[in-house]
């Protein structure tokens, strides 16, 4: 898979581009600025419910997660907070329970958990706040533990 990064650099040193540049680095800036709220957002979330929830962390391992394969051609459109919210699909689900996946196969592209949208509405920004965010709970369970 490539990176929104590596695609616009790419299409910056082809020779007939319609991304100069100035647009390359306007889009680099609004993808800083884009994430910022909503990063920020999910590590304050993410700090509380680690805060109020001690054991949490006591229950912090390495985990390898199978991939999931969609079969060429298909599309598929979910409205993400119909699947967080729905209590079919998860008890209680407005509570913060780390452990409800516990026990089921879980796959790179869960068909029941959506933070950042998918197929041709992915999020752009997905992979820079995902990993902003693991960079901050590396440090925040690795040091204040």
């Amino acid at each position: 898979m490539i990176s929104w990064i590596t695609y616009v650099l790419e299409e910056v040193n082809k020779e007939d581009t319609f991304l100069t540049e100035r647009v390359a680095v306007d889009l680099v800036f609004v993808l800083l600025f884009a994430t910022y709220e909503t990063t920020s957002a999910g590590i304050t979330l993410v700090t509380k419910f680690l805060s109020d929830n001690a054991a949490v962390l006591e229950e912090l391992t390495f985990v390898s997660l199978a991939g999931y394969t969609v079969p060429a051609g298909w599309v598929v459109m979910v409205c993400p907070s119909t699947l967080h919210l729905n209590p079919d699909k998860y008890e209680d689900p407005l509570a913060f329970n780390p452990w409800r996946w516990e026990g089921q196969e879980m796959h790179s592209a869960s068909k029941d958990f959506m933070a950042f949208g998918g197929n041709v509405r992915l999020c752009v920004g997905a992979d820079f706040a995902k990993l902003q965010m693991a960079i901050y709970l590396h440090y925040l369970v690795a040091k204040y533990r």
